[in-house]
């Protein structure tokens, strides 16, 4: 790890071993785009180590500068009354020769260990000539010479003609952090175009920054080797023992079903999962709010003859729901979302409901890209992996499919007094077909209810 942090955990684990005191970093892009708040975010953030922070701006003033921080999550007023920030608006319209007084001698009263300038562009635009150069050196000499981290914004933006210039042959570190659209939502990527000393394998990285949350940067699931399995786990009942033969943490199972007829057995099979091997899951849903995802679940058990409140706490036991509105977010911020909701409750298995609705949310190469990634992450890490999705089309159902190590496809058939469903498996490996019967799922539920009303 470096001498100092970015305060923002995904850029710290790729790039945290080039912030050294004497390194350059340039943060580059359009205007709004959030360099300030990255910036903000180094600033404060190694000021909260024990780090002076020096933050020059040549563009905010100080009140509009705090407000923007404290929306971030951050106490720039506490870090200021505590000694270790310090706020300087420097006028633009200034010599050179006063400039290159100016800041030095700031920097020495104060003696910062980070060191930001928040937009350069203010002044080398308007600097020509033998006084451009001489700025110029004394910035890029400025790491060196105070033996610091330096900061610097600069506004980079193709549509209006600005670029970095010869600051990105100095920087160790250049971002550039831009911004597009993606399905009517802002999509935010920061580009790491330059960073010495430290071996790059993904080039852009998608970002937010939200209120009281701040900069946060997700770091796409991609492993260069393929998970393997974990321990074997107990299917529950007989009648899937002899089809299924046996499963492992880390497998990806997935359930289909025809438009409109979510069967009782697709969601009690990973009730039965769990409470078998006495799992704890996160049962994420795309298309129902928590509260009904677990209306659902204890629905099912009733049917098979357990009490209700035992129900309910059989599906609090093993099950955390969530929910997602996919529309809402780049492909790589939901999984990340995802992500961060397994490290916090620090579960051993993930259910995803309602997966041909995120299928169906993103172009089709990009979501099998970020499914193909994101089921070789959670086998890397394994956690046994559910997916139950409608049958919509048959493309987005062959690529589920072809992703599965176990594929059970639900089809209604009528049953004496209405509707049931035979359940169709097939494993990975192997070309049999097995059939699963509307009795022998019916038994197998009434076993696991059985188990569950046992207490175990």
């Amino acid at each position: 790890m470096g001498d100092f942090t970015f305060g923002v955990d995904g850029l710290d684990r790729f790039l945290g071993d080039v912030l050294r005191r004497g390194s350059l970093v340039v943060l580059a892009g359009c205007p709004g785009v959030g360099k300030t708040s990255l910036a903000s975010t180094i600033c404060c953030s190694n000021a909260l180590r024990g780090f002076k922070c020096l933050y020059l701006s040549f563009c905010e003033d100080r009140e509009k500068l705090f407000n923007q921080i404290s929306s971030l999550g951050l106490d720039p007023y506490s870090l200021e009354s505590k000694g270790l920030l310090r706020f300087v608006r420097l006028p633009i319209m200034y010599s050179v020769e006063g400039l290159c007084q100016l800041i030095p001698k700031l920097i020495d009263d104060y003696k910062p260990d980070v060191l930001i300038m928040d937009s350069i562009n203010a002044l080398l635009i308007p600097i020509s000539g033998r006084e451009g150069v001489t700025f110029r050196n004394m910035i890029y000499d400025m790491p060196k010479a105070t033996n610091s981290l330096v900061v610097l914004t600069a506004e980079a933006c193709e549509e209006v003609g600005y670029t970095v210039g010869d600051v990105a042959y100095v920087a160790d570190v250049l971002l550039v952090l831009k911004q597009q659209s993606e399905g009517g939502l802002i999509s935010r990527v920061l580009e790491i175009v330059k960073a010495r000393g430290v071996p790059i394998s993904i080039n852009e990285l998608p970002f937010t920054i939200a209120k009281g949350v701040g900069f946060k940067v997700f770091t796409p699931p991609i492993l260069e080797e393929l998970g393997g399995e974990g321990g074997e786990l107990d299917l529950g009942c007989e009648a899937l023992r002899n089809t299924l033969g046996h499963i492992h943490s880390g497998w990806h199972i997935y359930l289909s079903y025809q438009l409109y007829n979510l069967p009782a057995q697709a969601l009690i099979l990973p009730i039965i999962i769990h409470v078998a091997n006495d799992l704890r899951g996160l049962f994420v849903s795309y298309k129902y709010p928590p509260e009904i995802l677990e209306r659902m679940l204890v629905r099912v058990l009733t049917q098979y003859g357990l009490g209700r409140e035992e129900s309910r706490n059989v599906v609090r036991k093993h099950f955390i729901f969530k929910s997602f509105n996919p529309h809402l977010y780049s492909i790589s911020e939901l999984v990340f979302r995802e992500f961060e909701l397994i490290d916090r409750y620090k579960v051993s298995s993930i259910v995803f409901q309602g997966v041909e609705v995120v299928g169906r949310a993103y172009p089709s190469s990009r979501f099998f890209s970020y499914l193909y990634n994101q089921l070789n992450y959670l086998r890397h890490r394994g956690l046994l992996t559910i997916r139950i999705g409608e049958y919509v089309n048959e493309e987005l159902h062959k690529l589920n499919a072809s992703l599965a190590d176990v594929f059970i496809d639900y089809k209604a058939v009528e049953v004496s007094g209405g509707l049931g469903f035979n359940a169709y498996v097939w494993r990975r490996g192997s070309k049999t077909c097995y059939l699963l019967t509307q009795d022998v799922l019916d038994s197998c539920c009434r076993e696991i209810a059985s188990i569950s009303s046992m207490g175990g």
